[in-house]
């Protein structure tokens, strides 16, 4: 099987997989004659500390959706990989320096346009892995899963990477909600693109047990407000590639039940 390339974030690992951007329309053509699953990563460009590009969130996403689409190959379950959305509803985050943010129409349409595109070409179950985490970015994703599937025959799945299914207990991040620029994310990218992570700097950084949740509902508008003054939450100095690892396996888990369910449905 040849391999067909890879996006502009993490290289795919073993065999083969299908990736749209780098296709041929005859290539494209015969895998949706035997082929019904495809995934979008969806990220947003906002600013993540000191220590972590502006593209953190869709480098996850994208890295989560190969390992995924690996995963699944190796139980002979074929997927295409659709390129990434780069930009998300990031008003909270407006205030970090690099941050781009889309209003929740833009993202609906585009998300929308998108999938209902591939639909149309038979790809009728479709998974987005989301990794910007904020209300109305994840709203508007879960809005565009429940219109699609009310006007086509499809299945999409926003699993929440909320609550990744952990091997084993949470992490305090995960407890105290303090997930934006810390060991998490930071373990995430380092496992992914470790040249991207300024881990000298992430090493000097001090704590920032705040909840998030908590800091909005006492008003706060943006993640400054929230306590997040140098752009993180959580512990970034504790991050390291094993612990990417262990989220990854997490993350993973969630899109390989939540693809082999819509294969299930759209039978």
């Amino acid at each position: 099987m040849r391999h067909e390339g890879k996006l502009e974030a993490p290289a795919a690992k073993g065999a083969a997989l299908h990736i749209l951007s780098n296709m041929t329309s005859t290539e494209f053509a015969a895998l949706a004659r035997r082929c019904r699953s495809a995934i979008l990563p969806v990220g947003a460009t906002e600013g993540h500390g000191p220590h972590l590009p502006l593209s953190t969130d869709w480098v996850i996403g994208v890295e989560t959706a190969q390992r995924a689409a690996q995963a699944l190959l190796a139980e002979g379950i074929e997927v295409l990989l659709l390129p990434p959305i780069l930009y998300g509803v990031t008003r909270s985050t407006a205030d970090y320096p690099g941050t781009v943010t889309i209003s929740e129409a833009t993202l609906a349409a585009l998300v929308k346009d998108v999938l209902a595109s591939v639909i149309a070409q038979g790809f009728t179950n479709l998974c987005i892995t989301n990794h910007h985490l904020a209300p109305e970015h994840l709203g508007t994703l879960f809005k565009v899963k429940a219109e699609l599937e009310a006007e086509h025959r499809a299945r999409v799945a926003v699993p929440n990477m909320r609550k990744p299914a952990f091997a084993g207990e949470p992490t305090r991040e995960f407890k105290e909600g303090a997930i934006h620029g810390g060991s998490f994310e930071t373990s995430l990218v380092l496992q992914a693109q470790p040249e991207l992570v300024h881990l000298d700097r992430a090493r000097t950084l001090q704590p920032v047990w705040k909840s998030i949740a908590a800091g909005r509902q006492f008003g706060a508008k943006t993640l400054r407000e929230a306590g997040g003054v140098d752009g993180y939450f959580g512990d970034p100095a504790a991050a390291t590639p094993e612990e990417g690892e262990y989220f990854y396996d997490a993350m993973v888990r969630l899109v390989v039940a939540a693809v082999k369910a819509g294969l299930a449905a759209t039978a």
